[in-house]
């Protein structure tokens, strides 16, 4: 009773009534540890029998902020649930840049890989044209030093083939003129021996002619 007594303490003898009606209606003992718990249950049965007006209004605000918190709540749902299907889509677009970078890398890789085979092979070409360069190069200088010599040897051949020439000439020129010469001796010889005047008696000395004079 002490429990009871203190719950109550403050309330009009009314309350305290409905209360103890509520106990006895409901067989709690008052001695009962949860006697606290019944006793606010009592209050509050008696004060809904108090003011059920009150109540109705109450419990209708309730119901109307329930609703509109309901509306609330289901429009947060709805939201949430755009925006999970938009993280889904922005999930799937995600993998599907990841798929693509993952292919772009590859080709970067690949790329990268032939740059530097390119590279090797520019490298290379550039030592095998040096070399190839040096190698030209010294075979000019023998070339034109082989020029050189042979426009040499060819100044030489054409200076002697031009005094071979010159004395060649001469001596055709005397060979002809010696030619023309001996077949107009002859030619004259000839027609001097066909004409009867023009043969004279050989006249031979005599051996010791002048011995008889």
């Amino acid at each position: 009773m002490r429990l009871l007594d203190h719950a109550l303490d403050g309330e009009s003898a009314e309350v305290k009534a409905r209360v103890l009606n509520v106990l006895i209606r409901y067989q709690i003992d008052v001695e009962n540890e949860f006697i606290l718990l019944f006793i606010a249950m009592g209050q509050l049965l008696a004060i809904t029998e108090d003011a059920p007006t009150e109540w109705q209004n109450l419990f209708k605000s309730f119901a109307g902020e329930l609703e509109l918190w309901s509306q609330n709540f289901l429009r947060t749902i709805h939201e949430i649930n755009h925006q999970a299907k938009s993280i889904e889509q922005l999930t799937i677009t995600l993998n599907n840049s990841n798929s693509i970078f993952k292919e772009l890398l590859t080709i970067l890789l690949q790329l990268s890989e032939t740059y530097k085979r390119s590279q090797q092979d520019m490298n290379s070409l550039s030592d095998k044209l040096d070399t190839l360069k040096t190698s030209l190069t010294s075979r000019l200088e023998k070339i034109e030093c082989s020029n050189v010599a042979l426009n040499v040897q060819l100044q030489t051949w054409f200076e002697s083939n031009q005094q071979n020439n010159a004395l060649s000439w001469s001596v055709s020129l005397a060979l002809m003129l010696g030619l023309v010469l001996g077949l107009g001796g002859s030619f004259l010889l000839w027609r001097d021996t066909k004409s009867p005047s023009a043969i004279a008696p050989v006249v031979l000395p005599m051996p010791f002619s002048h011995q008889s004079v």
